[in-house]
């Protein structure tokens, strides 16, 4: 991966919302018309993913097998999907291709791996995602984070 300024870094500390965390993971993904950032991040008790899009920040995690939309194929634009007792709407619909890992990660992530997603958008303005590959599809809910709202400490 070539080194571009980035909002976090491997080994970086980060505290969000009550929260600690360290940055262990870092993929960048394809999408045609550019690329972002995604970031495996734990903490004592939580396990997120934090990604990073044209300045756009959001911290999802991982939504229980039997609380994912019922979906084994991508939805379409406009449809309506449950997730955790709420409906989300689907706002975003594509493919993307893994051009970079580095670091740790709690699954084995390879370069050049495709994957379908949608983006889906909750009354609350929370963001449900589903990515598409091989097997079960995989089920993120977040919520977008002002960059303001975390304090990123030094690499370890």
């Amino acid at each position: 991966m070539h080194d571009f300024p980035t909002l976090l870094k491997l080994g970086q500390s980060i505290h969000i919302k009550g929260h600690d965390y360290q940055v262990l993971g870092h993929l960048r993904f394809d999408y045609g018309r550019g690329w972002w950032d995604e970031f495996w991040v734990e903490g004592t008790d939580h396990r997120v993913w934090i990604s990073v899009d044209e300045g756009d920040v959001i911290l999802q995690r991982p939504i229980p097998r039997n609380d994912c939309p019922a979906n084994t194929k991508p939805p379409k634009l406009g449809d309506t999907v449950t997730a955790e007792r709420r409906n989300y709407r689907v706002t975003e619909a594509s493919s993307a291709i893994c051009i970079a890992v580095r670091g740790h990660f709690s699954e084995i992530l390879k370069i050049g791996s495709q994957y379908d997603y949608v983006n889906c958008t909750g009354e609350n303005g929370n963001l449900l995602s589903g990515e598409f590959s091989e097997g079960a599809p995989d089920w993120y809910l977040g919520a977008w984070l002002d960059p303001f709202e975390f304090t990123v400490g030094i690499e370890k």
